[in-house]
């Protein structure tokens, strides 16, 4: 059962990315698969000719000033791709508590922990599905862009696409913080066999989560204050 709901989450994340992109950011066809291998062939178009198809964004504009660095363009894209494979593995283990979970228990406020169990389960996937594709996406379509060479395409739909990566990193902490909930809640079904132990169980782990939410929430401020400044970003943006 484990491995079925595994096999149809992993195969709704593949529909959902050929959904979005049939070709997943390649041509199917095959007349255009040789011209692209003719095109390898020929030597590489300016930078300044490759920004004519883009003068009518307002960005192309202070597209043709930037030089691309790769080393500083791989470290943010290798950034991307670490919060992707962080939340694919959180995705897993809510899928195994929901499997592991008795939905049918009876007792005081069961009912009550059973809403709140699913809530944070669904929330858990639902956030850490979007977080997934939409720093997989961007991962993807960035290097498709360097390594066509189009680097003005790379400085647009980078700038263009800003706004996601708060956006996916928020997604990011309610995957987290949801499956945390979900952990909790499947630990104290597991232990309601023996109240006194269960409960210094429970209560220490709800410590440790709450210590370590204290210690996550140090490191986001120092980030944003000695990384993530405004400045910063302004000129990174």
């Amino acid at each position: 059962m484990n491995n079925i709901l595994r096999y149809y989450a992993c195969s709704l994340l593949l529909f959902i990315l050929y959904y979005l992109d049939p070709t997943c950011g390649f041509s199917s066809s095959p007349s255009n698969l040789l011209q692209q291998t003719k095109n390898l062939k020929s030597p590489p178009t300016p930078l300044s000719t490759r920004l004519k198809p883009l003068e009518m964004l307002p960005e192309a504009a202070d597209a043709a000033s930037l030089i691309i660095d790769p080393t500083m363009a791989g470290y943010k894209m290798q950034a991307f791709e670490s919060y992707g494979t962080v939340t694919a593995l959180a995705i897993n283990a809510a899928l195994f508590l929901y499997t592991t979970y008795d939905l049918t228990e009876d007792g005081p406020n069961a009912k009550l922990y059973r809403s709140i169990f699913i809530a944070a389960n669904a929330l858990c996937i639902i956030s850490g599905a979007f977080t997934v594709l939409l720093f997989t996406l961007l991962v993807i379509y960035s290097q498709s862009a360097l390594g066509m060479g189009n680097e003005a395409g790379f400085v647009v739909f980078w700038k263009e696409t800003n706004n996601f990566a708060p956006l996916g990193f928020q997604s990011f902490l309610a995957c987290s913080g949801s499956f945390v909930v979900a952990f909790l809640l499947s630990l104290k079904q597991k232990i309601a066999d023996d109240d006194t132990v269960g409960n210094i169980i429970l209560a220490l782990s709800t410590v440790l989560v709450l210590a370590g939410a204290f210690q996550i929430e140090s490191v986001l401020s120092l980030a944003t204050n000695v990384i993530f400044t405004p400045e910063f970003m302004d000129n990174n943006s």
